[in-house]
């Protein structure tokens, strides 16, 4: 029996999609070698003084650890699961990368635009390329980090989904300290923001939410919710980034789920998130190379607030268009070889 679609995920991929190409837009202007002091930022670079990257990373993350445990919660097989994700990551990923190189090589004379050794192609073979961006040169022609760090996730996924059925406190008493820990000392030579042992509390609560949803959603949370608002505006700054980012996005994706019993009723609004869904992952992968290629040529310190704007949506225009190409070609590809 086919299971009800869960709208309210729907409404957060998309939003969290469009959050992350309005983050890598903006992000222009905040990484330019001199200190940026215009004004053609699309929108704001921060809300509640918490960086929109974070939130759009932190929505993620909850909602891909609830769409799993909504889909295995009640069937799953080690095998079918790490096929499923294998066929789901990897060939369009390839598909899209040959596409990305292939551009590159005819704009730009190169297939390896980062000037990385050769040998680190594996790396982007296999996804992990972006994830070690940080302590290694890379090839990184498409994608970002947070494929890294959710393949990591979806490797260990099977002893949480266990243990998470088994014993839940125990699962929480397991990664909380750990938790605790890397962010208090973080041994591994990577950000704190990627760091899988950072990043599990916000995906592992994806996967409690729907095992215990109904339980979750009453006045108690929305109490505690606004509880930990206004403690979060008073000591804000005492407050790690990363504890924040946590919180933040947890209050944030049970305000969609609160407030997707009366979105649902507007029509438009689930065939446009339903859409952007259904392109989500190639938008992922192909965003910053479009927007890093159209921009390239604009100096961003000085440019107009209207063509700043003009700018970005030709960025949102060729997104969208290149994802709706590259998915209708790879489908039109697995037809003609599953026929033959």
């Amino acid at each position: 029996m086919k299971k009800k679609r869960l709208l309210y995920l729907d409404y957060i991929r998309a939003f969290s999609t469009i959050l992350i190409i309005l983050t890598h837009y903006n992000a222009l202007f905040l990484y330019l070698p001199q200190k940026y002091t215009g004004n053609s930022i699309i929108l704001s670079a921060y809300v509640n003084n918490l960086y929109i990257g974070d939130w759009g990373v932190s929505l993620f993350l909850i909602i891909s650890g609830a769409a799993l445990m909504y889909t295995y919660q009640d069937n799953f097989n080690i095998k079918e699961f790490y096929k499923k994700r294998v066929l789901t990551i990897f060939p369009l990923y390839w598909f899209t990368y040959i596409i990305t190189m292939s551009y590159l090589f005819l704009r730009h004379k190169t297939i390896n635009p980062m000037g990385a050794a050769r040998w680190k192609i594996f790396l982007s073979i296999i996804g992990m390329d972006a994830y070690l961006g940080g302590i290694t040169d890379i090839w990184s022609c498409i994608g970002e980090w947070f494929l890294g760090l959710i393949i990591i996730i979806y490797i260990v996924f099977p002893a949480i989904f266990w243990l998470i059925n088994k014993n839940e406190k125990l699962l929480w008493l397991v990664i909380m300290p750990c938790y605790l820990l890397f962010i208090k000392m973080n041994p591994l030579p990577l950000a704190l923001s990627t760091n899988v042992f950072v990043r599990l509390p916000e995906f592992c609560f994806g996967m409690s939410f729907i095992k215990n949803r109904e339980k979750i959603m009453n006045m108690t949370t929305v109490l505690l919710g606004g509880v930990i608002l206004v403690i979060d505006h008073i000591y804000m700054a005492y407050i790690p980034v990363s504890v924040r980012t946590a919180y933040l996005g947890v209050i944030l994706f049970l305000c969609f789920v609160f407030l997707s019993k009366y979105i649902e009723k507007i029509k438009i609004v689930n065939k446009i998130s339903a859409y952007i869904c259904k392109y989500s992952y190639i938008i992922f992968l192909i965003h910053h190379r479009i927007i890093w290629e159209v921009t390239a040529n604009w100096d961003m310190s000085t440019i107009t607030r209207g063509e700043s704007w003009f700018l970005f949506f030709i960025c949102m225009e060729l997104i969208f268009l290149s994802a709706y190409l590259i998915k209708n070609v790879y489908s039109r590809i697995c037809d003609f070889i599953i026929v033959r």
